[in-house]
């Protein structure tokens, strides 16, 4: 959880930034409660993840936390619906380019817990891809199938992330095992002697 709650205030901060780059694009009523919405959520993802570090083993929760998780991504998969239809492309770009950077690195940072990385993205992600697939056009057709291909690969490295962390700790434990011998050993030859 060390690295969701470096990111967890991060959202909040990133929302607000895009909402100052849409704002020529977006009605600022519904960007304003677009914002609040990431900033309530940001908060008590927040709360949630002191609550689940003091309280580890607590489902209750961590079930919590991940539905909370999914609730902040959903926001973020519905930001590009916010942006009128033929409205500037740089926006809808903006969106896309930040949902992105943090799926990719919600894969990266939860390596640890896969299923972190799949409610962060699969919310977020789908957004984009609904979004693309409504379009009705080939190319967006297209670009709904990359998002997929997109969200599969960020959850592989979640996943080999995974592997390669539990692989690491187990060789850890070999060799603390290992040196345990070797100390038994040596003090064993050191009586002997």
């Amino acid at each position: 959880f060390k690295s969701a709650r470096k990111a967890v205030p991060a959202n909040a901060f990133v929302a607000l930034a895009v909402a100052g780059a849409l704002f020529t694009s977006v009605a600022l009523p519904q960007l304003l409660l677009w914002v609040g919405a990431i900033a309530v959520i940001s908060a008590i993802r927040f709360l949630a993840i002191q609550a689940v570090s003091r309280h580890p083993n607590n489902r209750w929760l961590d079930n919590g936390y991940l539905a909370m998780t999914a609730v902040g991504s959903a926001m973020w998969g519905a930001a590009i619906f916010m942006i009128p239809p033929g409205e500037y492309t740089m926006a809808s770009s903006l969106i896309v380019f930040v949902i992105a950077g943090m799926t990719a690195g919600a894969s990266v940072s939860a390596a640890s817990r896969p299923v972190a990385a799949f409610v962060y993205n699969l919310p977020a992600l789908g957004g984009l891809a609904a979004y693309y697939g409504l379009q009705g056009e080939l190319l967006s057709g297209i670009m709904a199938g990359l998002v997929a291909i997109f969200f599969v690969v960020c959850y592989r490295i979640a996943k080999g992330g995974e592997t390669t962390l539990d692989e690491a700790l187990t060789a850890n434990q070999a060799l603390e095992g290992s040196r345990s011998r070797v100390v038994s050993q040596a003090r064993a030859l050191k009586e002997l002697a």
